[in-house]
């Protein structure tokens, strides 16, 4: 009936990146939907004055970048190839690094959201949904499922400590 999604990325999928149907209200925030051979979200609701979307990256999908009764409402997100209506709202080239769908540095999408939103405190990765990018810039969160970190993160994986010495893995990922 009702579906939340957040911090998540639908990317190379054969149809849509994210299909719904619905008779509640949807919320999909911070979303990356990329590369799909459908539309990247394609909606069927009973009632869009119920739904939100907001801080999302919708680019280069075959169909087109959004499906959605009249009056479904988008803010602070990018689409790539067509205008959509909302507050926040831009066309552009997201500048995605594919095949992680990470945003690449110079992206429009960073710092780009509504400082003042409800958005998740970390992004799909574990980063700090907002990160000061600049000395003396802007702090907003970014767009789409990734949060930009100049620096790359490390992440503890795996169970806490095993072994003599308690190892635990370490993955890192640079800023690309």
């Amino acid at each position: 009936a009702s579906v939340r999604i957040e911090s998540g990325i639908f990317a190379g999928n054969l149809a849509a990146g994210l299909g719904l149907q619905a008779t509640g209200s949807v919320e999909a925030r911070v979303l990356t939907l990329a590369d799909n051979g459908g539309y990247g979200l394609d909606v069927a609701l009973a009632d869009p004055a119920r739904c939100l979307m907001d801080h999302c990256i919708l680019a280069a999908n075959t169909l087109g970048e959004i499906q959605a009764p009249s009056g479904f409402p988008v803010s602070w997100s990018v689409f790539q190839t067509t205008a959509y209506p909302g507050p926040g709202n831009s066309q552009a080239d997201p500048r995605l690094q594919r095949p992680f769908y990470k945003l690449a540095p110079g992206s429009p999408c960073v710092d780009a959201g509504d400082g003042a939103a409800r958005t998740p405190p970390t992004d799909y990765e574990g980063d700090p949904r907002v990160v000061r990018t600049k000395p003396g810039g802007i702090v907003r969160p970014d767009l789409g499922a990734d949060e930009y970190v100049p620096t790359g993160s490390a992440r503890l994986y795996g169970v806490p400590g095993f072994g003599y010495a308690a190892f635990h893995p370490v993955m890192a990922t640079p800023n690309t």
